[in-house]
């Protein structure tokens, strides 16, 4: 019982310092970043805008997915990357959906291009994270693994 409950208790503890990095991390790229594109001089359109926040919640999840996923696929093998991806993504993707919820329970109108927003943020968080884990298992193969003996 005690050699299972330690990666799991490790699984828990990466998976959480991945959700505070990423909701760290991303409004001060936020802060940043929508200042700068104001100053270029031209008022951003929707595609813009949409381009902007995705590259921002992939970033955001590419860090968060480094302290967290890369460094468990690292240790752990590499054996199951796309569903530890998935799984450590999740949280972060559960409460960023559910503030889109709140605000429908609270009365919100929200446009339809809002709710495309989110989900073109939702899907650049699973891709930062899928590739964090994929980076995780080539590192883990490339550097951690035994060599096949020579025959």
């Amino acid at each position: 019982m005690k050699n299972k409950l330690l990666p799991i208790l490790g699984s828990l503890l990466l998976m959480s310092l991945g959700v505070m990095l990423y909701y760290s991390s991303t409004p001060y790229m936020n802060l940043y970043v929508a200042p700068m594109v104001k100053s270029l001089g031209f008022e951003p359109t929707r595609l813009v805008l949409a381009v902007m926040l995705g590259l921002i919640a992939f970033t955001g999840a590419l860090i968060a997915g480094f302290f967290s996923v890369f460094l468990f696929e690292m240790v752990s093998g590499g054996y199951r990357p796309l569903f530890m991806g998935v799984l450590y993504a999740t949280p972060i993707v559960v409460i960023h959906l559910s503030l889109v919820i709140m605000g429908y329970v609270n009365g919100a109108n929200m446009p339809l291009d809002v709710l495309w927003l989110y989900l073109g943020e939702v899907v650049a968080i699973y891709l930062g994270f899928l590739l964090t884990a994929r980076a995780g298992q080539g590192v883990a193969r490339r550097f951690f693994m035994p060599e096949a003996p020579a025959s």
